[in-house]
């Protein structure tokens, strides 16, 4: 890996995880246009003031940890299936998803792990592809001929594994799926927009967000509820749980929901207030604001500044 300069012009964050303050992964993306064997994407490890990194050639989209023996690893995916690893002192290639299946035609956004061992990837289109450490990658087609038949496309955009052993999936125009032993069931949600993100909060409850300043929580098949929402109509990009509390954003704007309710949070005098919001992540110890040129952490009390980009 080599030392990142983020004063460097030309890239933008896409994703990141943090593991404790001031330290995580990201996923930067070079803005300019390359040809196709050029590198598309920055992975990077960052600790404290200490930045390193590879170029791939893959377009990344998302990044998860991971507790195994003991230790917290790292899986970068690239939305064409490609996948690498972080062991704690370096980034590598692993095998990607498509090496079972060959060229895929998927557009991978999502991918999640259990705490049985398993991993689980999806995107665009009905496939939920799956495998335990260690062994090859399978996957199955869910049954939506009816979602495919009603709409032009169908895929999914987040994969979330619970305490219970079942696995979220959520998408497009409200579609939801209950992941388990290779089978699926579809949940009742009681909207039929697009989910971007999902969490499962302390409560032992999945929250989720979405287009129109949607918000629902529940969990299992049917017991799904809207969080009341009177302040915004926004799309509702990223949602994450911290300390007992969970969080929302628009590009502009993040709120919290209290008492099953969306309201604007209330900054210190101390904090720095985010310019832009794309994703939020957290860890025990933070919250990761992650915007296009900013990247910002909450340790519970303020909100502060770790990067700016150009």
């Amino acid at each position: 890996m080599k030392n990142v300069d983020f004063s460097k012009p030309g890239i933008s964050f896409v994703t990141g995880f943090p593991m404790t303050k001031n330290t995580g992964l990201l996923i930067l993306s070079i803005d300019e246009l390359f040809h196709e064997k050029e590198p598309h994407s920055i992975l990077v490890v960052k600790n404290h003031n200490a930045a390193s990194g590879i170029l791939v050639p893959s377009n990344c989209c998302d990044v998860t940890l991971v507790q195994y023996e003991g230790n917290v690893h790292g899986y970068f995916l690239g939305e064409d299936g490609a996948m690498w690893y972080y062991n704690g002192s370096s980034i590598e290639s692993i095998e990607p998803i498509t090496s079972a299946f060959g060229k895929s035609t998927e557009m991978f956004r999502s991918h999640a792990y259990t705490n049985r061992e398993e991993q689980f990837a999806v995107g665009g289109g009905n496939t939920v592809y799956f495998k335990e450490f260690q062994s090859k990658w399978n996957s199955i087609e869910i049954d939506m001929k009816s979602e495919i038949e009603q709409h032009k496309y169908v895929g999914f955009e987040k994969v979330l594994s619970s305490r219970d052993g079942f696995v979220y999936l959520f998408g497009w125009h409200g579609i939801g799926y209950i992941f388990s032993h290779d089978s699926a069931k579809r949940m009742e949600l009681p909207v039929s927009i697009d989910i971007y993100d999902a969490v499962l909060a302390d409560d032992g409850y999945v929250y989720a967000c979405g287009d129109r300043g949607t918000v629902i929580m529940g969990r299992g098949v049917d017991n799904w509820k809207v969080v009341n929402n009177e302040i915004t109509d926004d799309k509702l990009w990223g949602i994450s749980t911290f300390k007992g509390r969970v969080f929302v954003c628009s590009m502009d704007f993040i709120y919290e929901i209290v008492e099953s309710e969306l309201q604007q949070i209330e900054y210190s005098e101390l904090s720095v207030i985010p310019s832009f919001t794309y994703k939020l992540k957290s860890c025990s110890e933070c919250v990761w604001s992650i915007g296009s040129k900013q990247l910002v952490e909450f340790d519970g009390f303020d909100w502060r500044k770790l990067l700016l980009l150009k």
